[in-house]
């Protein structure tokens, strides 16, 4: 498992880092199922509860490839794609809950989420976009797969309830059901597509049995329906005909004062697409295409309609309206925790997410510093998106029941976007009420009889 979790050529981060290992925070359970939280109840903000925005991108260096000029701005392509992997991602998250609140007792809680989630991630190969670039005459006679590279935006509304269960000092569980409901989605399916250049004539021979997938009322042309009054807008956020279902779930276990271990497993599901789906599929067989020169292109008189049409008829493009389904990226986090000293803690997890059943792993040390139970300052360093330089940091603050917490996984990136590979923040806005802390009272030591030291010694 270590090997695993140590592959450097397909390291990347998944969701926040820091949120979900600071447990005075509220929201931290949506992240961390396992732990039993430190709240009696808490109430967060609406629409400032919990706000988490992240983007990043595990190859392109934009700042290296782009110069300015005294004609203008130029941008070095050979520059752009040198530092493109076998494997890379692209990607960007945002996760804001509009509503959020729980509320216990010593043994159980019971915690409601109301979330807006909008996720897309480009998984591609280094032959794709040297294909894309050089084009094919650098794979003469050679067969290029290309059935790996996925791609999916979508953007859903997430309505989840939450359990804890304390079971005794040392173990405690606790799971999330989540109800989803699709908004808009733009995924792709391959089952098969490889690339092939004959060396004779150069034509192009693609082996495909793939499609394109999307589903939105956007794209089907109900603009005025969508956006006409509230009751539209509401079925377009809440939209049943593009339901699923996710999980999340956790176990920690406290084996003394010093140690805490977790695992937790988070956004294992799906969701079914079937309002207004679109597919553009590509049935399997093998497809041969000579080409259209750039010159033709640019000078012909013809509609480059024409030129599309010839290519969708070249490769048998058909256009379905069959439902389809998509798979959250589940991920996975097992978390080791050991208290230093009094209010300080050092922190390893080891995660991983599943792509297109590829666990693409990371990993984070931690380091916090609780001063009480009203603040606390945290900093990480990730290797995550084929980044060693990913530093963060974050504060909470607990002013009387008000809780404040602002943190960024990589505040150099966060700071200066286009100089890094991944920008991150959270913030979030709640009240809450502090679980009292049982105080065991030392024994009294017993002081042997005369006697029984002289009987003894």
């Amino acid at each position: 498992m270590v090997l695993l979790f140590s592959l450097p050529s397909k390291v990347v981060g998944q969701g926040p880092v820091l949120l979900p290992h600071i447990s005075a925070i509220p929201q931290s359970i949506s992240y961390r199922p396992s732990l039993f939280p430190e709240h009696k109840r808490f109430f967060g903000v609406p629409f400032l509860s919990n706000m988490n925005v992240q983007w990043s991108n595990s190859s392109f260096d934009y700042t290296s490839a782009h110069t300015l000029t005294d004609t203008g701005a130029f941008l070095d392509l050979d520059v752009l794609i040198r530092d493109v992997k076998a494997k890379n991602t692209l990607g960007a998250e945002t996760d804001i809950e509009l509503l959020s609140f729980g509320f216990g007792g010593q043994k159980n809680f019971f915690s409601f989420n109301l979330s807006h989630r909008s996720m897309s991630l480009f998984r591609y190969t280094d032959d794709f976009i040297n294909l894309l670039y050089e084009g094919n005459g650098m794979f003469i006679g050679q067969s290029v797969d290309l059935s790996t590279n996925t791609f999916q935006a979508m953007q859903c509304m997430e309505i989840g309830v939450g359990y804890n269960r304390k079971l005794n000092n040392k173990w405690s569980v606790g799971i999330r059901l989540k109800r989803l409901y699709g908004m808009d989605n733009v995924s792709t399916d391959f089952s098969k597509l490889s690339v092939s250049t004959a060396v004779d004539d150069y034509t192009l021979q693609l082996n495909a049995d793939a499609a394109v997938n999307s589903s939105s009322p956007l794209l089907d042309g109900n603009t005025d329906e969508v956006t006409g009054s509230l009751g539209a807008i509401t079925r377009y956020m809440f939209n049943g005909k593009n339901g699923g279902w996710a999980l999340n779930g956790g176990v920690a276990f406290l084996p003394n004062d010093r140690w805490t271990v977790t695992l937790d497993a988070l956004d294992f599901g799906s969701i079914t697409w079937r309002d207004a789906p679109v597919n553009y599929r590509m049935r399997q067989g093998t497809y041969s295409f000579q080409g259209i020169g750039l010159e033709q292109l640019i000078n012909d008189d013809a509609d480059s309609d024409d030129y599309l049409d010839s290519l969708e008829n070249t490769f048998n493009i058909e256009e379905t309206n069959d439902k389809f389904t998509t798979s959250l990226h589940g991920k996975l986090m097992l978390t080791g925790q050991y208290r230093i000293a009094e209010g300080t803690y050092g922190i390893v997890a080891l995660r991983g997410m599943m792509v297109s059943e590829e666990l693409i792993p990371s990993y984070v040390i931690m380091l916090r510093k609780d001063l009480g139970r009203r603040f606390a300052i945290a900093a990480n360093y990730a290797r995550q998106y084929n980044s060693i330089n990913t530093f963060g940091a974050g504060i909470y603050l607990r002013l009387g029941s008000f809780n404040f917490f602002v943190l960024s996984d990589n505040l150099p990136g966060t700071i200066f976007p286009l100089d890094s590979r991944v920008s991150q923040v959270s913030f979030g806005l709640s009240f809450s009420q502090l679980r009292a802390i049982k105080k065991v009272k030392a024994k009294k030591q017993e002081v042997p009889e005369k006697n029984d030291v002289i009987e003894r010694y």
